[in-house]
């Protein structure tokens, strides 16, 4: 984490990984709740989970960082291993091409990809005192400055004043970066009301006027399922 200095020389083998020796005490982002990988699991994504531990991505196994899964179902892994010739999954696991191909599954940060407005705009933000002491040189707080300090993570200022700003209307051609490569976001056809809801996560139905986003060719299924260190974002493919 740009803190902690690992001495690659001191390591011991296991058999599922290596045991690095460093010079501080690294503590976890979770200290309560589950962190993304254990909220995949949770939700039936075993595929998906015990791919990323076989991959060995550190940073996200550790609970060090704040990360955004796009994970695919045990159905997607599947139609992924026959699509790439793999004869079964524990073939596609000891692949030299695993690590490249959950990489394209990890963004770094906390990034909602939930349903988004069709159309949507900004509104004026009110002179609020809690604003006004961040910003003491403007009358009235603009969005791009809000966003700018973080406020776009406060649902009444993502949800309400600022939703285009904060990434809360739907953009077609918005990119999304991975650890592995740039995807591309559009819309589905299918609409946010209509999708099957198997998952008990989200606070409110989506709304006529919402819809439902494309990862590159992947539905997304189930948008922003809450872990102590980001979300986990239930996807229908895997992204090769």
């Amino acid at each position: 984490n740009g803190n902690v200095n690992v001495t690659e020389l001191a390591f011991q083998d296991a058999c599922n990984g290596k045991i690095h020796a460093s010079d501080e005490v690294a503590f976890s982002l979770c200290e309560e709740g589950d962190g993304v990988l254990e909220v995949a699991e949770k939700a039936g994504l075993h595929h998906f989970a015990q791919a990323m531990w076989k991959a060995g991505i550190a940073e996200v196994n550790s609970q060090l960082g704040v990360y955004t899964l796009l994970a695919p179902t045990d159905g997607a892994f599947q139609s992924a291993i026959k699509k790439l010739k793999f004869s079964n999954f524990s073939e596609f696991l000891d692949s030299p091409k695993l690590g490249d191909i959950m990489r394209n599954h990890i963004v770094t940060g906390k990034k909602t990809l939930g349903h988004r407005d069709e159309v949507c705009h900004d509104l004026a933000v009110p002179n609020i005192p809690a604003l006004t002491d961040i910003l003491p040189m403007s009358n009235s707080s603009s969005c791009n400055e809000l966003a700018q300090i973080g406020f776009c993570a406060n649902e009444w200022v993502a949800e309400g004043y600022c939703r285009e700003t904060c990434g809360r209307c739907s953009t077609e051609g918005a990119k999304l970066t991975t650890l592995g490569r740039e995807l591309t976001l559009s819309k589905s056809k299918i609409k946010a009301e209509d999708q099957l809801r198997v998952y008990s996560h989200l606070h409110e139905n989506p709304h006529n006027n919402n819809v439902v986003r494309m990862i590159e060719e992947s539905q997304v299924l189930a948008p922003d399922v809450e872990a102590c260190n980001g979300f986990v974002n239930i996807i229908d493919s895997v992204i090769i």
